[in-house]
């Protein structure tokens, strides 16, 4: 009997281990849908995954703090940006000047405010942005009337069909067909995928690609130059994590590689499907579209679809 009793209690050790190792997952995955910390900081090293390296510092929440941080939070009227539909001064190529202060999100302790403050800060220029798209947009469905070509058209507008026309990456020939997918591509991102993506993407904003170089969104770059340098890049690998001046300059590209990129178009095609959709619904389908985003695939395809719900409330 006695010596059956270690036997036992080995089995039982097993059990609780299986079981930690089993609950383990969902757990971490649950914190960082809430936005919490985990007990090990994950480096992650792939596309769309920059390390987290800015540490927060444990302070009490002070009003100051909360009226600094909402002061932060600029919304920047479309004339802001150099954009104009006018007739014999059209130009759709936005310019950006500003350079504004981040937040210090990493100085909020409570999870809640945190969350709201980040998103609120997201939402603020992700609509700003979607402006310029919108804006862009109608100066395409303004040309439907030209219903052959655009020969007949002034300097002006042949020049602004031009310009779209690289910056979206289309080549038909024709312009019936470069009009439809003009209109494809070029469409508004819905707000809430913009802010559950840029939270999982920056770590709530404190990556230091973030803090250091607006760069919420996992982008990459590859001139010499032009961005960080990835602290686990491989050997032979040439891309950096690229940096920007402003918030909406990199909202800016952030939306404009979603809109343009190939590797998107499935995500694309779910919003000329669904366009009817609210922002929430809308932001849950296209989300099925960025398997590409990252190389964890589904994974991160599930991820992005937990924070979305499980933060709906603040978004």
């Amino acid at each position: 009997m006695t010596q059956l009793l270690p036997l036992k209690l080995m089995k039982l050790f097993l059990i609780i281990l299986f079981a930690y190792l089993a609950v383990y997952p969902v757990v971490q995955h649950y914190k960082k849908a809430e936005g919490l910390p985990t007990e090990v900081p994950v480096t992650k090293a792939v596309i769309g995954h920059p390390s987290i390296t800015t540490q927060s510092s444990v302070q009490p929440l002070s009003p100051e703090l909360i009226q600094q941080i909402e002061k932060q939070i600029i919304h920047h009227d479309i004339s802001e940006f150099n954009l104009s539909l006018a007739e014999g001064a059209i130009n759709l190529q936005p310019t950006f000047q500003v350079v504004e202060p981040i937040p210090d999100f990493a100085a909020i302790v409570d999870v809640k405010t945190k969350k709201k403050l980040y998103f609120k800060y997201i939402k603020t220029t992700a609509m700003d942005i979607n402006a310029v798209i919108a804006l862009q947009r109608q100066f395409v469905l303004d040309q439907m009337k030209n219903i052959q070509n655009l020969q007949n058209q002034n300097a002006d507008i042949i020049a602004a069909w031009s310009f779209l026309l690289q910056e979206y990456r289309v080549k038909a020939k024709t312009f019936i067909a470069q009009r439809e997918q003009l209109l494809a591509k070029i469409n508004v991102i819905p707000v809430s995928l913009v802010q559950v993506q840029t939270a999982n993407e920056s770590g709530w904003g404190m990556s230091r690609f973030a803090v250091q170089g607006y760069n919420f969104f996992g982008l990459w770059c590859y001139q010499k130059g032009c961005g960080f340098v990835p602290a686990a890049r491989d050997a032979d690998a040439s891309h950096e994590v690229a940096k920007f001046a402003s918030l909406p300059e990199a909202m800016y590209a952030y939306m404009r590689n979603l809109n343009r990129n190939n590797a998107y178009e499935a995500m694309r095609d779910i919003r000329t499907q669904n366009i009817t959709l609210d922002d929430f619904d809308l932001a849950y389908a296209m989300i099925n579209g960025l398997r590409a985003y990252s190389q964890r695939g589904d994974a991160y395809i599930e991820e992005l679809h937990a924070m979305l719900r499980v933060n709906k409330d603040l978004l």
